[in-house]
């Protein structure tokens, strides 16, 4: 179909456009939010996380060993964290955006 191929440069072009924009930015400081205490992940936050974790996992050909249900705040994004990173290691801004194209794709 011509306007499913033209929304889908459409939205490629559009992602790389954010992925561009956020690897020139660079954090000093940590949002405002953050100061106010440690959020609780609730049991949609765990289901997303592990989801996309899941996800991310099949397109980088690994998995973190890290648990997908916390003992302790914030322990359910370490490995959504380590699997993103052996996403992105190695690999080019193409094979890169690549990746990132495919896991949208492939997310609910």
């Amino acid at each position: 179909d011509v306007t499913m191929g033209r929304q889908s440069r459409n939205w490629e072009r559009d992602s790389r456009s954010v992925l561009n924009g956020m690897a020139s930015q660079t954090c000093t400081e940590r949002p405002e939010v953050w100061d106010n205490g440690t959020y609780v992940d609730n049991a949609f936050d765990l289901a997303m996380t592990a989801a996309f974790r899941v996800v991310m996992g099949t397109v980088a050909e690994w998995q973190s060993e890290k648990p997908f249900l916390p003992t302790k705040p914030g322990q359910s994004y370490e490995g959504l964290v380590e699997v993103a990173q052996a996403l992105q290691s190695g690999k080019g801004v193409a094979a890169f955006e690549s990746n990132v194209i495919e896991i949208l794709d492939r997310f609910p």
